[in-house]
């Protein structure tokens, strides 16, 4: 029997701890609860109007939501991610005061994140702020020296 009701966690996602996932295994306690797989077929586990929830970052939100995109399953959003997607948009549209508080937030849930790091700097060269930028740049090479 396919199940009413799915939530979908990615362990993955930035904001995820043990404490998180027990919150939510105990919040949607009368869901099917399953594991992140991109290869997974979760239109075989449950029904034609199912509620799916998800818990992951944006990656896994954003695959999740695409993969139904043409169903009629009413999808709920759980955001365990890093901001970084929200932080880099908001880079783009000008708003860096904003999108500099989005990579700091990210990094309270990812210190050493050096992807955000970066991203963090880049945000404060464009805003002026040379010397924190280069705090931050230095701070991502140490985390990843083959890719800064």
């Amino acid at each position: 029997m396919r199940t009413s009701r799915l939530l979908v966690i990615s362990r993955g996602a930035g904001g995820m701890s043990d404490e998180v996932e027990k919150k939510l295994r105990s919040a949607f306690a009368d869901y099917l609860i399953v594991d992140f797989d991109p290869n997974a077929d979760l239109e075989e586990l449950v029904s034609p109007r199912a509620r799916m929830v998800v818990a992951g970052g944006d990656g896994t939100v954003e695959f999740i939501v695409r993969k139904l995109a043409d169903t009629k399953h009413p999808v709920g959003i759980v955001p365990l991610g890093t901001f970084n997607n929200l932080a880099r948009a908001l880079m783009e549209q000008g708003r860096l005061t904003e999108a500099i508080a989005a990579f700091e937030q990210a990094l309270g849930l990812r210190p050493n994140d050096p992807q955000t790091l970066n991203n963090l700097g880049v945000a404060q060269v464009r805003n002026g702020k040379l010397d924190d930028a280069i705090v931050h740049f230095r701070q991502a090479r140490q985390q990843q020296p083959d890719n800064f």
